[in-house]
């Protein structure tokens, strides 16, 4: 897992608040053997470890539906789910884990769905993730009192009796 996490890391600029997506599924010939409880300690040491590198942005999994149900059963996915189920309507991915985007067809491109109610709404909870910055402190105004004002006034009054009126 930390191989490839440095390898993407060195290869894409990832900016605080962008989602970063673990796409866990299509296990090929090379790893039939295995075993699924393997198969889910890897997916959870990735999403892990990407988050210790990347506290600053949402992370997540994407799988399908399969995946989620036959495979993981620990239901870990870190910040966000992205669950994928081909042929259902948009809205009701069939799972009953707190999905975050669900796509639910496939033509020419992804058909996808999410939960928010406006670009706006998932900028903002992308942006959530990035570090709060703290704010910065205004430069001081001028002082009330000008120190020249008393400098002077001291200096017309050196011989005044301590407690007089100055001017």
């Amino acid at each position: 897992a930390d191989t490839e996490i440095n390898y993407f890391l060195s290869k894409v600029p990832v900016k605080a608040g962008q989602p970063v997506v673990l796409d866990w599924e299509g296990y090929d010939a090379n790893n039939k053997d295995v075993s699924d409880a393997d198969k889910r300690a890897y997916k959870d040491k990735f999403l892990k470890d990407l988050k210790a590198k990347l506290p600053h942005n949402p992370v997540g999994l994407y799988c399908n539906k399969s995946y989620w149900l036959d495979i993981d059963n620990d239901s870990y996915y870190q910040d966000f789910l992205w669950i994928a189920t081909g042929g259902l309507p948009a809205g009701a991915p069939g799972i009953k884990a707190d999905w975050t985007f669900h796509q639910y067809g496939v033509q020419s491109i992804d058909l996808d769905y999410t939960k928010f109610s406006s670009v706006k709404a998932l900028q903002q909870w992308a942006d959530s993730f990035a570090p709060v910055v703290p704010p910065t402190k205004p430069k001081p105004s001028k002082p009330a009192v000008d120190l020249s004002q008393l400098i002077e006034a001291a200096g017309k009054d050196p011989k005044a009796a301590q407690g007089h009126q100055t001017y």
